[in-house]
């Protein structure tokens, strides 16, 4: 008899466990589910505040590189050949693009005149499609052109 009980709740004790597992997996698939739930929602809140910051950049960047246009221009067309000058402007170049500055166009590229975005002379008479040298870099932000890349015929 002796071995009989021990049998009895050696099960009964097996049981015991066995649903005490099967709460336990319960209990851990929800605590996932509700991690997977908390990530989502994290995510989409630094989706929408990242979306917040970068048109706060825009609103806050924009008008200033569109006012420095002229002078950045400037500063790229008068540094050229003048070594003393060509690493601060660089420099500079660098620290705008990181906050957004584009430049387009590569100086001396032969290329084929697009008015969409070249800026010739008024007076060069230039024909789409027509192979023209790239004399100074487009400028623009986010997308925006800020200044078309120059351009002239070449010879």
């Amino acid at each position: 008899m002796g071995r009989y009980l021990e049998q009895l709740f050696a099960g009964k004790r097996i049981e015991s466990l066995q649903r005490e597992v099967a709460e336990l997996r319960k209990e851990l698939d929800e605590a996932r589910l509700a991690v997977a739930t908390l990530s989502e929602a994290s995510e989409r809140s630094r989706l929408r505040e990242q979306a917040r910051i970068d048109a706060a950049t825009y609103d806050a960047f924009f008008p200033l590189f569109r006012d420095l246009t002229p002078i950045l221009a400037r500063l790229l067309a008068d540094s050229r050949g003048h070594d003393h000058l060509e690493q601060p402007v660089d420099q500079l170049l660098e620290t705008l693009q990181f906050h957004g500055l584009e430049t387009t166009g590569t100086l001396g590229a032969e290329v084929p005149f697009d008015p969409n975005l070249h800026d010739a002379p008024r007076d060069a008479g230039l024909t789409a499609g027509e192979s023209v040298v790239v004399r100074a870099r487009g400028l623009g932000f986010k997308g925006a052109r800020l200044r078309k890349i120059g351009v002239s015929r070449q010879g």
